[in-house]
């Protein structure tokens, strides 16, 4: 006998239709119960409880992929002298296997097993047999019988006949028998000419089971329906979300029990505060709660637990998605090297920069730590045109954090040669009081290439305009700018003044400003 859910095998062809019905079989069972001393004979043991429910399910049975169906169970639990009415339900029930065999003259019976409530004997995957009837144009199942079944937990001897216990271990000897029935229940419909869904019927037995007083409760433990990787890479400071999902059935969804909880454990030791359905790997070092590792969660309710497959979280080093890239640097101006890593490391990443000559660019040597922003360990570089530790070269960037280290890809700079120049003179005469004084500055270009390296004013009488000579440093001869005064007897007084710049280069070189004669004023 084939196990396809609630499908029947019918030996003449069934005909689909997508018109929507529900067929519901109104189920009773009987459980007579034992649990005896040891050796004792049971002649009669009485019904210790009852147990009914709605097996719901649609025309889909007779097709390749059939639906699952609905399960509500209901009872009594009598208890001190308190009777608490239940039900569960089971929205994608499966313990039901049937085979339909039709006869010569069109008729079918069905036969296979289906779940029977057991609550003495406990046992897992308890299936009762049955056999009925089938008819209609869905091949539904319309009246089925429960053959007496007995059902048998713990250890117990050999013995002739069900109803003698012989056990080493009373306690853990219980058995059930279990017999029962099941018909065919009529499902309203209030909107005309439309079928009825198995979600529809569901929720009016439903209503109809809470208008008497029976309260949701669980029916099985929690049944995990997500799938996660077996294994997580990720870069120092990425992250990814695990969520787990429950059975419907498991889950409250609002009903009367209790929600479930969640604990996430880490290489087997809990997480305290991941108690909640989701929770954020984040790689980097292996941390109580990050980063590499084996990871799980269990998820448990009054019935019992379920543990997820277990992730497997590795360390992967960390992209550099913003690389270096080769600049073009004027004169002694200064440019920024940076990378960006991602994503950002949790670990603080260390960094060390390398330069190589333009002529031997693999010839890589580390640029030493300093306090300034030509420093070999900053996660930027600072590169100056003409700097004896930056300049033009060859770079690349090692970054190192928990995950290993990755590098960067080469970085050409290249700098050219600015000639000084002055891009703002003085004026060509300038009268000064007496008192007065007058501040001379012309202004040389930004940043030339080579650097100037000296300023020298330089004075002329006024009797001999071309005969100049340094000014005194303590007169501010060798400044940017030169303050000048109308006392003939003052260094700085009336003359002919000019500003020499001179910069670094082999040979060096001298460039004049324009002249400026400096007279008393009357």
């Amino acid at each position: 006998m084939k196990s396809t859910l609630l499908k029947t095998l019918a030996a003449t062809s069934l005909v689909a239709t997508t018109q929507a019905e529900v067929r519901v079989l109104g189920a009773s069972f009987k459980e007579r119960g034992v649990n005896a001393p040891l050796g004792t004979i049971i002649t009669n043991p009485g019904t210790v409880s009852a147990t009914r429910g709605y097996l719901i399910m649609d025309h889909t049975i007779s097709g390749a992929t059939p639906s699952k169906a609905t399960y509500i169970e209901y009872g009594e639990i009598r208890n001190a002298g308190v009777i608490t009415r239940y039900y569960t339900v089971d929205t994608d029930f499966a313990d039901f296997r049937a085979d339909a065999i039709g006869g010569a003259t069109g008729g079918k019976r069905i036969y296979g097993h289906m779940h029977a409530p057991v609550l003495v004997a406990d046992v897992s995957d308890a299936l009762i047999p049955f056999s009925g009837t089938v008819s209609g144009q869905y091949s539904f199942p319309k009246k089925l019988s429960f053959d007496q079944t007995t059902f048998q937990t713990g250890a117990s001897d050999a013995v002739a006949g069900p109803q003698i216990i012989i056990a080493n271990d009373v306690a853990s000897t219980l058995r059930s028998v279990v017999s029962g029935s099941a018909n065919s229940v009529n499902v309203p419909n209030d909107v005309p000419d439309t079928g009825v869904e198995i979600v529809d019927a569901t929720a009016e037995f439903v209503a109809r089971l809470e208008r008497q007083g029976y309260v949701k409760t669980l029916g099985e433990a929690p049944e995990i329906t997500s799938t996660f990787p077996a294994t997580v890479p990720l870069a120092d400071g990425a992250t990814q979300t695990l969520t787990v999902t429950l059975d419907p059935d498991t889950d409250p969804n609002g009903d009367e029990f209790a929600a479930p909880t969640y604990q996430w454990y880490k290489d087997d030791v809990a997480i305290p505060t991941a108690v909640l359905p989701s929770f954020t790997l984040t790689g980097g070092p292996s941390e109580p709660t990050s980063g590499a590792g084996t990871y799980k969660v269990v998820v448990t309710n009054a019935l019992g637990s379920a543990i997820s497959t277990n992730v497997v979280v590795t360390s992967v080093v960390n992209e550099i998605t913003t690389n270096l890239q080769s600049i073009t640097i004027e004169g002694s101006n200064t440019s920024v090297l940076s990378v960006v890593l991602s994503p950002t490391s949790v670990t603080p990443p260390t960094y060390q920069w390398f330069k190589a000559p333009t002529a031997t660019p693999t010839a890589f040597v580390p640029i030493p730590t300093s306090a300034t922003p030509e420093s070999g360990t900053g996660a930027t570089l600072a590169v100056t045109g003409g700097s004896a530790v930056t300049g033009a070269g060859v770079y690349k960037v090692e970054i190192t954090n928990s995950a290993g280290t990755v590098t960067s890809a080469n970085a050409t700079v290249t700098v050219n040669n600015v000639a000084m120049s002055f891009t703002s003179q003085m004026p060509s005469t300038q009268a000064v009081p007496f008192a007065g004084t007058f501040t001379l500055a012309p202004v040389p270009n930004t940043n030339p290439l080579p650097r100037i390296v000296t300023y020298q004013w330089m004075k002329a009488p006024l009797a001999s305009p071309a005969a100049f000579a340094n000014v005194a440093i303590g007169d501010g001869g060798q400044g940017m700018t030169l303050i000048v005064n109308g006392n003939n007897a003052s260094p700085t007084g009336p003359g002919v003044y000019r500003l020499s710049i001179t910069n670094a280069g082999t040979p060096p070189v001298t460039v004049n400003s324009t002249t400026c004669t400096v007279t008393a004023a009357p």
